[in-house]
């Protein structure tokens, strides 16, 4: 199996999650990100909005420019987009990726 292959792990499944259950603060490090849980279920957010980091990532991986975004929600800063960036480059860089072997039967 080659390192750059779509190929499925034949007995194994993959799963994910982020090393803040492990004492990693991630939002701590990032002044403009904040995560609450009366704020849209507690999803990172830019401080002081409702716009979550992940809304403006995804917009910009589909194409949107920053000036769009700026123009779109004008409450945004363009620090905060950035922000939003770094925070996301964070996330994945603490994520921690674990192999477990399938359940038979499956």
């Amino acid at each position: 199996m080659g390192l750059h292959t779509n190929e499925r792990l034949p007995v194994m499944e993959v799963f994910s999650f982020a090393r803040q259950a492990k004492g990693v603060d991630i939002v701590g490090k990032h002044d403009r990100i904040v995560s609450e849980p009366g704020i849209m279920l507690g999803k990172p957010v830019i401080r002081g909005t409702r716009v979550p980091v992940e809304l403006l990532v995804r917009k910009l991986g589909d194409g949107a420019s920053v000036e769009e975004m700026l123009e779109a929600y004008p409450n945004l800063k363009r620090e905060d987009i950035f922000a939003a960036l770094k925070f996301a480059a964070d996330s994945l860089s603490n994520e921690e990726i674990v192999f477990l072997p399938k359940a038979s039967g499956s």
